[in-house]
């Protein structure tokens, strides 16, 4: 039986200062700029989680290391 995987993202509000490099970075539109701010007056991106396909490179590039990826067997 093969499992399929699928793509988790969160982001961490609190340490995100909204640069959007993640929002730019992203290739396929799964990080899209926000609209709320956090406790610190910063625009955090809004994750498309359905659009994400685990690539890690809003992780690797987040300056403030706000994003998580992670995939999830189901």
């Amino acid at each position: 039986m093969n499992a399929r995987t699928r793509s988790e993202i969160e982001i961490d509000e609190g340490l995100c200062k909204g640069c959007d490099i993640c929002v730019k970075l992203c290739r396929r539109g799964a990080l899209q700029p926000g609209n709320e701010p956090n406790e610190m007056g910063h625009f955090p991106p809004i994750a498309k989680k359905e659009l994400c396909n685990g690539c890690g490179v809003c992780e690797l590039y987040c300056p403030d290391l706000a994003i998580t990826v992670w995939k999830v067997e189901e």
